[in-house]
């Protein structure tokens, strides 16, 4: 019951952080979040003509919002520690019901391998 328990609350964090990473940069101006990022706030950086052709790259898993600007810069929007987060839950929600199972193989491959404890005398 604890295993099913650690799995579903490991899945929970995955969904969590997964949309923790799919909201970031959410903007109804996204090229305003991608200034942002690179610059801080400044309206008038955000109005520059150099901002007018920035391209935008979206992945949905790992959550990815990548603003590229035509001389080369790029900035992701999505937080550094977003991607661990989400394989480390999505990890564990695996390595818990897996755990036991490798545990068995290892005492059922210990015990083949042990020699006899028997008592052998040489004549």
């Amino acid at each position: 019951m604890a295993r099913t328990a650690g799995v579903v609350l490991c899945l929970l964090a995955a969904g969590v952080v997964w949309l923790l990473g799919m909201m970031s940069g959410f903007e109804t101006r996204p090229t305003r979040a991608c200034v942002t990022e690179l610059y801080g706030w400044d309206p008038v950086e955000y109005r520059g003509p150099e901002h007018k052709d920035i391209r935008i790259e979206e992945s949905l898993f790992p959550p990815s919002h990548v603003c590229r600007w035509p001389d080369g810069r790029s900035v992701d929007l999505v937080p550094w520690w977003n991607a661990p987060l989400l394989f480390g839950a999505l990890g564990g929600a695996v390595a818990l019901p897996a755990y036991p199972l490798a545990r068995r193989m290892v005492a059922r491959r210990r015990d083949h391998n042990t020699p006899s404890r028997a008592v052998h005398t040489e004549r």
